[in-house]
């Protein structure tokens, strides 16, 4: 189903000025299109004169968005995504930097390229995400959402840690190693790649269990289906 958009949030690269003219310049474009535009609000602040452009935080932007421009890169991408997750808003990624693989639409393009999503031409393409949660004496201390991985490992570098891992509360192994990466398939072109994890494509519903240097004669990567509870 192809969506209808009116209201269009941007958002930048964390404290980065470099974002202040391609920012502007797709609220200017925007505008002309007579749509109204936002920019967040540490975006607005990072790029000083945001032109009279309405300001708004992450929460306003979830609540009124229809759709979320990304300026910057894949983790600007990623930090997005987090935020705006509950609410579900579609997301585009401008690059203005190296080759990204959630960012995809190159600067030089991004105004023609815009004009073809808000004409409905497009492809949605969902991604699946990760609830995330640490538990200590069987209260939850903190709680976030990853679209691409949460790995698990020692702060210092270099050290082995040991821990059990069961899957929807049946025991699997106890294993010794710098970590576990558990990825989704977004993430399984991100780190768990230099762990010599699987790719999975991304409309694979599937999570990856990628052992960070396994202690061990036999260790194996795992998928499971992204239904799964796995506990570490």
């Amino acid at each position: 189903m192809t969506l209808s958009f009116s209201n269009i949030a941007l958002i930048g690269k964390y404290q980065s000025p470099d974002v202040a003219e391609s920012v502007l310049l797709i609220a200017r474009f925007l505008r002309e299109r007579g749509l109204e535009v936002v920019i967040e609000q540490g975006t607005a602040s990072s790029i000083g004169n945001a032109e009279g452009f309405p300001v708004a935080t992450y929460e306003e932007i979830a609540e009124n968005a229809d759709l979320a421009v990304v300026v910057g890169g894949d983790g600007t991408m990623l930090h997005t995504a987090r935020r705006l997750a509950d609410r579900a808003v579609p997301l585009a990624g401008v690059n203005l930097g190296r080759l990204g693989f959630l960012t995809d639409i190159a600067r030089k393009d991004v105004l023609l390229r815009l004009g073809e999503i808000l004409d409905g031409k497009y492809c949605e393409e969902s991604r699946s995400m990760l609830d995330a949660e640490i538990l200590r004496g069987g209260q939850r201390i903190f709680q976030t959402l990853a679209l691409n991985d949460v790995v698990v490992n020692r702060r210092e570098l270099g050290r082995m840690i040991e821990f059990d891992l069961s899957i929807d509360g049946e025991f699997v192994y106890t294993q010794r190693s710098d970590g576990m990466i558990v990825s989704t398939p977004t993430g399984s072109t991100a780190y768990a790649l230099s762990a010599n994890g699987p790719i999975l494509h991304p409309s694979v519903g599937g999570i990856a269990l990628v052992p960070l240097c396994p202690h061990a004669l036999t260790a194996r990567l795992v998928t499971l289906p992204d239904s799964c509870c796995i506990e570490i």
